[in-house]
């Protein structure tokens, strides 16, 4: 028998401005007696969200919380870092109350209810600026650590790529990137930098041989492409990139060229 069901209503915002997302949790209770049998699906908690365009909570209306509704609803307000969160995007199937709360593009440190502050969290962060240990209102600690994880090529069809390089060809023209040629042998040798970058990054490339090169942008965690321009090359390419359509996160820089692909990890803040 069911004895938990989430249900998610989702809507954009009437600003234009992020989405609103009705929470309701249904949960069932154990009968009396030693039975064994469960009470039918009732309603357990229920919340209205509201979070902007980067999944990030920014305030919530609490209207039913354990089997009671409420007569007068209250709102918690949510405040954020400005540094990458590790769990974002990780629970998009479930969207647990934890999961949505959490899960946004930066890491909650503040939460207000009525005004009133019920929690602050003060964070330790890596060098890349992925916390590492989080203090909850000078009482409980969570601590983070990290594995390094190579990100797979997933290769893609043969009429997938032809498709793409026709496209490729159509568009080539209307992206600069310097061109000019050099010796050496057939491995690629690319440089990113800065990294972390904030404005904007350089791609610098040499030995990518002659011939159409694709520059691709994914995002870190659902792999989905932020960003992507083609060039023709011969030999090396240098191209400066801005951010503009890349919020503060962890992405994967790839170079594509005749001579093979180049993924490296960069940090934008």
């Amino acid at each position: 028998m069911l004895c938990e069901e989430t249900l998610l209503q989702e809507k954009a915002h009437p600003s234009g401005n992020g989405k609103m997302v009705l929470f309701t949790l249904l949960k069932s209770t154990p009968l009396p007696g030693n039975s064994g049998k469960m009470s039918a699906l009732e309603l357990y908690l229920q919340k209205e969200y509201v979070l902007d365009k980067s999944n990030n909570i920014q305030r919530a209306k609490t209207l039913v919380t354990n089997y009671k509704t409420l007569e007068q609803p209250y709102w918690t307000e949510f405040y954020h870092d400005a540094k990458p969160n590790p769990f974002q995007n990780m629970f998009v199937e479930r969207w647990y109350q934890f999961d949505l709360e959490n899960g946004g593009l930066t890491n909650v440190n503040r939460k207000r209810v009525n005004g009133q502050i019920i929690e602050d969290r003060v964070y330790d962060y890596n060098e890349l600026g992925y916390p590492v240990k989080c203090t909850i209102n000078d009482k409980r600690t969570k601590v983070y650590s990290y594995e390094l994880v190579e990100v797979p090529v997933t290769e893609k069809p043969a009429e997938v790529l032809a498709a793409e390089e026709k496209a490729s060809a159509a568009v080539a023209g209307k992206t600069s990137g310097s061109i000019a040629k050099t010796e050496g042998p057939d491995k690629p040798f690319v440089l990113l930098y800065p990294n972390p970058a904030t404005v904007n990054f350089t791609v610098k490339a040499n030995q990518l041989g002659k011939g159409d090169a694709v520059l691709r942008v994914y995002d870190y965690f659902s792999m989905r492409v932020v960003y992507e321009v083609n060039y023709q090359v011969d030999g090396q390419m240098e191209a400066l990139i801005t951010t503009d359509a890349m919020p503060p996160s962890l992405y994967i820089v790839e170079l594509a060229s005749p001579a093979g692909k180049n993924r490296q990890r960069l940090l934008v803040k």
